[in-house]
């Protein structure tokens, strides 16, 4: 079956690998970056961000630079860049998508799941919180 392998795995390693976890890669910033400027600007074509966007595009070799972007390019050009790096979710509940239908999935118009719930035990610490919507 397809195998992840973005992050570096000795063959033979048992136990304790030491595999770094990345947090924050040059790439993940150019793309916040890319973002904030797009959205101050209201223009996802802003040159800079579009410049920061290609940047990255073409830095994997053989990939077109964009002409133009729209959030959908952008949105889908993050989701490659940042694949199995645990930002997708947000990434789409910031874009608006992540509630849309998908495969075996209805829309869900209730947004609640875009928060978490509150833990039972912080509620019960301070009696002037209430539980999120939906939970």
């Amino acid at each position: 079956g397809a195998r992840i392998n973005k992050w570096e795995y000795y063959r033979g390693m048992t136990g304790q690998l030491s595999n770094d976890w990345v947090i924050c890669r040059y790439a993940d910033i150019l793309l916040t970056k890319a973002e904030a400027i797009a959205r101050t600007n209201a223009n996802w074509n802003e040159p800079t961000a579009l410049a920061l966007v290609n940047q990255i595009r073409t830095i994997h070799g053989g990939v077109t630079p964009f002409a133009t972007m729209t959030a959908a390019t952008f949105l889908a050009e993050r989701g490659r860049e940042m694949f199995f790096e645990t930002t997708r979710r947000q990434d789409m509940i910031r874009f608006g998508t992540y509630n849309n239908a998908f495969q075996f999935h209805p829309a869900d118009a209730s947004n609640h799941v875009n928060i978490f719930p509150i833990p039972e035990t912080v509620l019960n610490a301070n009696k002037n919180l209430t539980q999120n919507p939906g939970y």
